[in-house]
């Protein structure tokens, strides 16, 4: 990477940085934004943290683990939350039909429709390409680092604990941090954490 921007650099002879970092962003494409997305919420850095590592492919999946010989053949790689499919990190946190439900509710609370994207890749460079006004899209980005955050948690609390996942409950309990989270960090956010879960539509129409 280093290599390749020194030649950009070089190339371009004396214009500015700026113009350097404009045309590798025209270059890169979606990466930056969602990258930049990532780190930009005002999510606590342990949630940003892992929806970088679900954006890049490096969640510690049972698929992941048994690849690399950390699990043996004699332990099962399905998905913990539906045991139907192998637990991929597509399957796991986009897939797995249990979660899926949970996706598609956040997905109505907003109003919107969508089809199911094929890696957490897919789903973050959409979420990015949503158009909104400035302060609900500062809501909007929160949605899929908590929500792949709390799924991840949900699954591990099954594999760990042995704590049956329940997905009702998820769906409030992800909707609550969004709110929370919002209200707490988002400067201007004169909404409470129960306007936000329950009034959602209202209090968007009402943000700059």
């Amino acid at each position: 990477m280093e290599f390749k921007v020194s030649k950009i650099v070089k190339s371009l002879g004396r214009r500015r940085v700026s113009s350097v970092r404009k045309w590798f962003q025209a270059d890169r494409g979606p990466d930056l934004c969602i990258g930049k997305r990532l780190w930009k919420t005002v999510t606590p850095p342990k949630m940003q943290f892992f929806g970088w590592l679900a954006w890049r492919g490096r969640v510690k999946t049972s698929e992941f683990l048994h690849k690399i010989g950390v699990l043996d053949d004699q332990v099962s790689v399905l998905c913990p939350l539906c045991s139907n499919a192998i637990e991929s990190i597509s399957h796991v946190l986009l897939h797995c039909p249990l979660v899926w439900r949970v996706w598609s509710d956040l997905v109505n609370w907003w109003g919107m429709c969508w089809v199911i994207p094929c890696t957490v890749e897919d789903l973050l460079q959409w979420w990015v390409g949503v158009k909104l006004k400035k302060n609900e899209r500062k809501l909007w980005n929160l949605v899929p680092i908590v929500m792949l955050w709390s799924v991840w948690k949900l699954r591990n609390e099954k594999v760990f604990s042995g704590r049956p996942p329940n997905f009702v409950e998820l769906v409030d309990l992800v909707k609550s941090r969004i709110a929370f989270w919002a209200y707490s960090n988002i400067v201007g956010m004169q909404y409470s954490v129960q306007d936000i879960v329950i009034n959602l539509h209202q209090v968007r129409q009402c943000l700059g």
